[in-house]
């Protein structure tokens, strides 16, 4: 009885394995839209739709780049998360958002239908656009194209080599300017070499060939700023500082406040307290 025991253990240990084998061979890997690259998983699965065995690949085309969510796509180290988001040619950057598009090197979209298309380039919000060398957007619609260019704020525009808009829909179009508050826009920079005042011609200015410009308002739809908290400049022949509203009231003050007229005069071989010289005459005024 003890053979016969012996053999139904063995069958039934063998019936066991033969179904764990079975389970084994019919199951399917699990498939999805994660996938990281550690350059030995295969690369079998559909790139384009990034879904796939979880063992693969698939949108992560590169070694060290990762791909998640559907149709997302990323080469040479980069990440992209988001339908449709895109870092397939550009090197270390990430992609966040429906569509977002990294395709300069080293760049960072983040954002549905955000695009950083240039090196070093981020966009930070929705339909963001930065698309020049080292340029930063961030908000809503908002686009830097030039050069080191930098946008902040729903609808700003920097669009020359290191131009800045700060504000919503502020625009900064001329290079080195800066536009700063909403709907901000800067102009032509002109210099002023010579001024003329009741017919004086005044001249010999400090600063009087500037390179660039800021904004506050909008000379095109006629809004005006103040600039307020501005500390008194300095008044000297070679200050380009800013004057403030008292030092402009004390000189107007001064003048309002009229002049006293002083004379002192010498006689021949006489000398006093203020004509020193003989024969000379002084005014002061005070």
């Amino acid at each position: 009885m003890s053979n016969v025991g012996n053999t139904t253990q063995n069958n039934i240990h063998d019936a066991i394995n033969a179904i764990k084998t079975q389970i084994t061979n019919n199951a399917e890997e699990p498939q999805a839209y994660f996938h990281v690259n550690n350059g030995t998983n295969a690369g079998t699965g559909d790139a384009t739709t990034n879904l796939g065995k979880v063992s693969e690949a698939v949108g992560a085309l590169s070694l060290n780049s990762i791909a998640i969510v559907t149709n997302a796509t990323a080469t040479s180290q980069s990440i992209a998360l988001g339908n449709l988001a895109n870092a397939s040619s550009s090197r270390l950057s990430i992609v966040i958002g429906y569509n977002s598009q990294a395709t300069g090197g080293y760049s960072y979209a983040m954002g549905s239908n955000s695009l950083a298309s240039n090196q070093s380039s981020i966009a930070l919000g929705q339909n963001a656009v930065s698309s020049n060398v080292i340029s930063i957007e961030i908000g809503d619609s908002a686009v830097s194209t030039g050069e080191y260019a930098l946008a902040f704020g729903s609808g700003a525009n920097a669009s020359k080599i290191t131009a800045i808009a700060i504000g919503a829909s502020a625009q900064a179009s001329h290079d080195f300017s800066v536009a700063l508050g909403g709907e901000a826009a800067t102009g032509e920079v002109i210099g002023t070499k010579l001024a003329e005042v009741n017919g004086i011609t005044y001249g010999d200015f400090a600063g009087d060939t500037p390179f660039s410009m800021v904004s506050v308002g909008n000379e095109e739809y006629e809004q005006t700023c103040t600039v307020t908290n501005v500390a008194a400049g300095r008044i000297n022949k070679n200050s380009s500082d800013a004057i403030n509203g008292s030092q402009l009231y004390m000189v107007a003050n001064k003048l309002s406040a009229g002049f006293t007229l002083k004379y002192s005069a010498t006689t021949d071989g006489e000398k006093n307290g203020i004509a020193e010289e003989k024969s000379s005459l002084v005014i002061q005024l005070k």
